[in-house]
């Protein structure tokens, strides 16, 4: 019973405003998780870092690589 109290004494009272900061809260959950599978190696299943080229006639520019750089070399362009 001291628990279920405590949940309730923690919550918010139920309005519209709540009601749409809820909703905002899971839809930037749900954006970020989606996120993070789209950027996922195809190789190997690790998740891609952002890179910057260090020489070469690209350098500068920015590409997805895997984070598993050394046994996989997969990249990926910036969309």
């Amino acid at each position: 019973m001291k628990v279920c109290q405590k949940i309730q004494s923690g919550r918010l009272k139920p309005s519209l405003k709540t009601h749409r900061d809820h909703v905002q809260h899971v839809n930037a959950i749900v954006e970020q998780k989606q996120q993070v599978k789209e950027n996922v190696c195809q190789k190997c299943g690790k998740p891609m870092i952002l890179r910057t080229v260090r020489s070469g006639s690209n350098q500068g520019n920015e590409f997805w690589g895997c984070s598993g750089y050394a046994s996989c070399r997969s990249i990926r362009p910036i969309a």
